[in-house]
């Protein structure tokens, strides 16, 4: 596609990877990116104790992967904050890429977050991104917010990724998960920002790569869905977030 990157949607999270990254290198991040998320689902569904989902989530991608920067934050914004999320993707993004890269990056996520509900995709991320109030919470919401966790990935050559993952409580929702970040409404409580870049170890990965295939079989069709040609042919709309 034009922009010079592939899009797929991962089960929760949201990847990007360059055009010219083919054949097993693709296939590795996919897979192993995939995998990592479902064995921490399994221990620690629904959204629950996101600490331990993401220990459990990175512990397994360290099996193949070397990470070089780790970072953890957890903040707040003020309710007349008219900041994006996005602006903390960038920011984080943009100490592991150019920031030419990161502006692209930028413009195709806008275009993700404009797609429909009703595409298998964008479903499948809102399924493993967002938690919903408990059906009881009309009698108390505030003990059951929404909640969201949703990845941005951003793969290049070696392979290399470079991971923003965000878990937030939003005030109001939007179908599309993606929305969330370049929504201006408020966001309830602490923002959890966990980042880091690694590279992909032969060495590691190599061993693991067979049994990786065989426990995902027919997950990986299933959670695994390239929505490039989508992506390509959106454009996003003034004020529709």
């Amino acid at each position: 596609m034009k922009d010079h990157c592939s899009v797929f949607i991962n089960a929760g999270a949201v990847v990007l990877l360059p055009t010219d990254l083919i054949g097993q290198d693709r296939l590795d991040v996919l897979n192993s990116v995939l995998f990592a998320q479902l064995v921490a689902s399994k221990k620690y569904p629904a959204l629950a104790r996101s600490s331990d989902w993401y220990s459990a989530y990175r512990e397994v991608l360290n099996n193949g992967w070397m990470q070089k920067a780790v970072s953890w934050d957890s903040f707040t914004l003020a309710a007349s904050s008219k900041t994006n999320l996005m602006g903390c993707v960038e920011e984080r993004l943009g100490e592991y890429a150019e920031r030419t890269l990161i502006t692209q990056v930028t413009d195709i996520l806008k275009r993700v977050a404009q797609l429909s509900i009703t595409l298998p995709a964008i479903e499948l991320l809102r399924e493993h991104a967002h938690r919903p109030k408990s059906p009881d919470s009309s009698e108390a919401p505030h003990k059951a917010p929404d909640r969201i966790r949703l990845q941005v990935i951003l793969a290049q050559q070696g392979p290399v990724l470079s991971s923003v993952c965000l878990e937030f409580e939003p005030e109001h929702v939007t179908s599309n998960p993606l929305g969330q970040l370049f929504s201006t409404d408020p966001v309830v409580g602490n923002i959890q920002l966990r980042c880091f870049k690694a590279n992909l170890s032969q060495a590691l990965y190599a061993p693991f790569r067979d049994a990786i295939v065989h426990k995902l079989g027919d997950k990986a069709a299933r959670n695994i869905i390239d929505i490039s040609d989508a992506v390509e042919q959106a454009q996003p709309e003034a004020g529709a977030l």
